[in-house]
């Protein structure tokens, strides 16, 4: 359990007040302790939640990495990682075939975690958590939120980049995970 400096229970919520209370109430009952065996509670109230998210991180077998561009905001007409929001009861792995294949016509299959990104947003944070994927096929067919789609090269990404046409934040994360576009 996260606690803060002053042994405080901190309990993060995003709705009500009200709703913050009512998870106190049941933490309590579940602890069965008394109240002198408890810790005090600091809550944190966001007005803006935590969106999440997932991507794909797909190369194909020479090496090239796949990238849409984003047919709508945030950051419309750059180039990222497909993906997108998880869906409510939704897995992360559920939710990067149905991103890829909406966005791109690819099917998948997903592996492990390769790491995850914060980005703020106008109506929240959007916590992106990028898996590593493999495809057997590499026809391309645009379709969702992806204005274009592309298998791009070494040179190809390094283009992109110095032209400021990749999404904030992308070759950096990608240069840190060494997931860059290989050399054919």
């Amino acid at each position: 359990m996260p606690f803060d400096s002053r042994r405080r229970l901190l309990i993060r919520c995003t709705a009500h007040r009200r709703f913050t209370a009512a998870l106190y109430r049941t933490w309590v009952s579940r602890f069965r302790a008394g109240p002198d065996q408890l810790p005090s509670v600091a809550v944190i109230i966001s007005e803006k939640p935590v969106i999440r998210c997932v991507g794909a991180v797909i190369h194909d077998p020479r090496g090239r990495l796949l990238l849409v561009k984003r047919a709508h905001e945030p950051e419309k007409g750059k180039w990222s990682l497909p993906g997108g929001r998880v869906e409510q009861s939704e897995s992360d792995h559920s939710a990067v075939r149905r991103e890829v294949h909406e966005e791109t016509g690819l099917s998948v299959t997903v592996g492990p975690l390769i790491g995850r990104v914060f980005r703020p947003g106008p109506k929240g944070t959007f916590e992106i958590l990028d898996y590593s994927c493999w495809s057997s096929g590499t026809d391309l067919f645009p379709g969702d939120d992806a204005a274009d789609a592309m298998w791009a090269d070494g040179a190809t990404f390094a283009t992109l980049e110095r032209q400021n046409a990749l999404t904030t934040g992308l070759a950096d994360a990608l240069r840190h995970w060494d997931c860059l576009p290989r050399n054919e």
